[in-house]
Formats: structure tokens, C-alpha cells, sequence
């Protein structure tokens, strides 16, 4: 086996086995937030500089929120899924925000920079 195909078959692996990570919201109840794909990452991106988008945040938390099997809750292309998340208070999201910033490794990259 080559090496490519040893870490090939290491990443399929870490992706087909990933857990999401359960955070507790209060007054609303428990979600799973997942690790984000590299495509995802890039396609948010650009999602968000395409267009004036006024729900980028809404449309990010709808690609990170699962149900315990890692399942999504919400599609971030559909207005109706959005527009729900939208009406959550900011300060109930954020805990779902920090929760997913540490399940992507971007807590630590923020500490780094500081």
C-alpha cells in the first residue's frame, strides 16, 4: 500500500468515524454540533461573498447542527429553515457557535492569534 493510499484511507476512516458533539443550550435544550469539511468551509465562503447575505451566521449554523447519528437539522438552502434559525436569540446561538468553533479546532487557532 502506498502512502498515498495509507492516508487516503486514514481521512475516509476520521470522516466515517467522527462523532458530533453534544452542547447544551439553556431554555432550549441539547444539540450536536459536527465538524465541518474543507468543501463546506470553501463553500460557505463563498456563499457569503457572493451575495449580500443577511443569514450567513444562520446558514452556518445550519450546516453544523445534527442530531446525535450526525444527521443535519436544518438545510442552509432552504428560506424557511433559515429564517427559523434566524429568530433564536443570538445569545442561545452562541453557545451553539462556540460549541462548533471548538469542535473545528477555531478556538484554538483564536487563542493562538492573542
Amino acid at each position: 500500500m502506498s502512502k498515498r493510499d495509507v492516508l487516503r484511507a486514514a481521512i475516509e476512516n476520521y470522516v466515517k468515524n467522527s462523532t458530533p458533539t453534544k452542547v447544551i443550550v439553556p431554555d432550549i435544550g441539547e444539540f450536536f454540533v459536527r465538524e465541518l469539511t474543507l468543501g463546506e468551509v470553501e463553500a460557505q465562503g463563498r456563499d457569503s461573498a457572493a451575495k449580500d447575505d443577511m443569514h450567513r451566521i444562520a446558514r452556518g449554523i445550519a450546516r453544523i447542527l445534527v442530531d446525535e447519528d450526525g444527521a443535519r437539522l436544518y438545510d442552509h438552502n432552504d428560506a424557511a429553515d433559515i429564517e427559523a434559525l434566524s429568530q433564536v436569540p443570538f445569545s442561545r446561538m452562541e453557545k451553539i457557535l462556540e460549541a462548533a468553533n471548538k469542535a473545528n479546532g477555531l478556538d484554538e487557532k483564536a487563542a493562538e492569534k492573542n
